[in-house]
């Protein structure tokens, strides 16, 4: 193992507990907004056979998949264990993009993007939890999102993104990523942004 592969490795076992529960607060819903929050997203890949795929038409979100993605996003601060919470909340995001694929997606884009600073580090877990997600049809519309994030004005959330990245494992990202760690004021954040760069371009 090389040392830039041990160094990411050390930062995707970072485990970050928050200090106190966070009540999630309410997120606008309308499709205006969301459109406009969500605007460039991919849409979700289908497999209609092997070997082929098509892009489905956008479907708006409803409220019932707006309200689970928060209900999961507040039962994580609530109900926090530090050696299963992370664990859990992968699982349940799993199983949440698995039923309502490109809505589920779009929702937690919203919140993440709407309340990041409210929700920095419920916010960082989730960006890590999406990237590690084996989902394929849902793929490119993560990648905008941890790509997207990594222009964050809080760190934490840069943080989760870059980390979510890391675990992709695409070298689409690079470029973003480098850009992101010019711009970088923080030289932890910074030097964690170069790490996963050189991870990227010798990953196996």
């Amino acid at each position: 193992m090389n040392s830039a592969t041990a160094t990411i490795d050390n930062h995707l076992r970072f485990i970050y507990r928050p200090s106190d529960t966070i009540e999630l607060p309410p997120v606008r819903r309308s499709i205006t907004t969301l459109q406009a929050k969500t605007d460039n997203m991919p849409e979700e890949q289908s497999v209609e056979q092997e070997g082929q795929n098509s892009i489905t038409e956008f479907r708006p979100v409803s409220d019932k998949v707006f309200e689970e993605a928060e209900r999961i996003l507040a039962l994580y601060h609530s109900d926090y264990d530090a050696d299963e919470s992370s664990e859990r909340l992968a699982f349940q995001l799993g199983k949440f993009v698995r039923e309502h694929k490109s809505q589920a997606i779009t929702a937690l884009s919203n919140i993440i993007i709407q309340q990041e600073e409210r929700l920095q580090d419920t916010i960082c877990d989730t960006l890590q939890a999406l990237g590690r997600l084996g989902h394929p049809f849902s793929y490119q519309q993560r990648l905008w999102l941890l790509e997207k994030m990594l222009q964050s004005g809080f760190a934490r959330v840069r943080y989760g993104a870059v980390l979510g990245l890391a675990y992709l494992r695409d070298e689409h990202s690079i470029p973003y990523i480098m850009a992101a760690a010019g711009k970088e004021v923080i030289p932890e954040l910074k030097a964690t942004f170069n790490d996963v760069v050189l991870y990227l371009e010798r990953k196996e």
